[in-house]
């Protein structure tokens, strides 16, 4: 290769390195904006509602077993049926809903891993209204 052509070569070389350097680093950094993990299609009955009257009143749903739920360090633990609070993500209204009502939803997980143990926030992002007579799995109802 002639000599002019070496340096441009070694340059586009040294970038294409560079690149792949910065690429890699990017993807070992988590990105804030995006949630760790997201479960859709999870069902459960609301069992509270937000009150003004009550300050600390949340949106609460009881809902089944998620099989799949991902804890701080990345590994498959698994989440029993419970009741949980769900903050409501901006645009998200539950408007209509009431208390008994079953849903299907969406919700999202982040988890804060500059604290140990990590620790998570979620927020619903989605719902819909299931028909009153689904049948919903919980501990002894089985």
């Amino acid at each position: 290769m002639p000599r002019a052509r070496r340096l441009p070569a070694a340059i586009l070389c040294c970038a294409a390195v560079a690149l792949a350097a910065c690429s890699e680093r990017a993807q070992q950094q988590p990105d804030p904006t995006r949630p760790d993990q997201i479960y859709r299609g999870v069902r459960g009955v609301v069992a509270d509602l937000p009150d003004p009257a009550r300050p600390v009143s949340n949106f609460v749903v009881h809902h089944e077993r998620i099989d799949d739920f991902v804890n701080g360090a990345g590994e498959v633990v698994g989440m029993a049926e419970m009741q949980m609070p769900f903050p409501l993500a901006e645009g998200v209204s539950i408007e209509g809903l009431a208390i008994g009502d079953k849903i299907e939803f969406t919700f999202e997980v982040r988890w804060d891993r500059s604290r140990t143990p990590p620790l998570p926030s979620w927020h619903l992002t989605e719902w819909t209204r299931l028909p009153p007579e689904t049948e919903l799995h919980f501990a002894g109802s089985d």
